[in-house]
């Protein structure tokens, strides 16, 4: 596992280099002086005319790259010459490592397929270090309506507005550990230990017509331990899947509140004990 932080950091400041001086396109995409290029298949490397016409001869190009392989590394690329590279599952993959930890490689849509639950990508929390993913493509949520990912050949790793690409879904990475849902807390101080409503309790139910912020905020929680609530994901509405989820977490903890969510199941779901 990597903690968030060791993960946004590497994303944000190592493969974007949003600490340096930035840059910005008429886009609004911003990178920095030393962020890392694209090229298929790297994870980190510095790229060389020399790398590039080895990998030219022992790898493939992208399928749609109807010439030579060799014209891809050699050619397409090379304005990436002196950077350090990598493709978008690469700097996820990297992100995994920061700390000097091992990682597996492995595609975007196994990243995908390996989220801890997640949604629709219009439902996205506010929680930096979230996955984004359309088919075939991966980034890293990192705030504000903004995603870092390594976008192609023509533009290596950039901070993008999130709606310049059609992202599908969101999703927690599988080997990130997210800190207690303190973005929650923050947003919502009666939430915060010791300042419950003792009087509304904040007790929901399956079927409650009123607590829908409170409700995705319980589903974002039971999501994050482990606990899906549905293929309708984060919607804000305690249908039944959303209660089997809470029994289900409920009765892991000792809890015995039987599918309401009353102080005791806050407390565990937002680590405010």
């Amino acid at each position: 596992m990597v903690k968030a932080q060791d993960f946004l950091h590497y994303v944000k400041n190592v493969s974007c280099d949003l600490s340096g001086g930035i840059k910005k396109n008429w886009r609004n995409f911003r990178w920095g002086a030393e962020h890392f290029g694209y090229v298929l298949g790297g994870q980190g490397e510095l790229y060389t005319k020399e790398l590039a016409e080895k990998w030219g001869k022992t790898r493939n190009a992208p399928s749609s790259w109807k010439k030579s392989d060799a014209s891809y590394f050699t050619g397409a690329c090379k304005h990436w010459y002196g950077f350090r590279i990598e493709d978008c599952s690469g700097m996820v993959v990297d992100a995994h490592r920061a700390g000097g930890k091992s990682y597996s490689d492995r595609r975007a849509d196994t990243f995908h397929e390996q989220f801890k639950g997640g949604g629709r990508i219009k439902e996205i929390p506010e929680i930096p270090g979230l996955g984004v993913w359309k088919p075939g493509h991966i980034g890293v949520y990192v705030g504000n309506g903004r995603v870092v990912e390594c976008r192609g050949k023509d533009y290596g790793t950039v901070e993008t507005p999130l709606s310049s690409q059609p992202w599908k879904e969101w999703g927690y990475f599988r080997d990130v550990e997210y800190p207690p849902v303190s973005w929650a807390v923050e947003k919502y101080p009666a939430l915060q230990k010791g300042n419950y409503d003792r009087k509304k309790n904040y007790a929901l139910k399956k079927g409650d017509p009123n607590g829908y912020k409170y409700v995705k905020i319980m589903q974002n929680a039971l999501e994050a331990k482990g606990c899906s609530v549905g293929k309708h994901g984060i919607d804000g509405d305690f249908g039944k899947d959303t209660r089997a989820a809470l029994v289900s977490f409920q009765k892991a903890n000792g809890l015995t509140s039987g599918g309401v969510c009353k102080t005791d199941t806050w407390r565990k779901l937002l680590g405010a004990e």
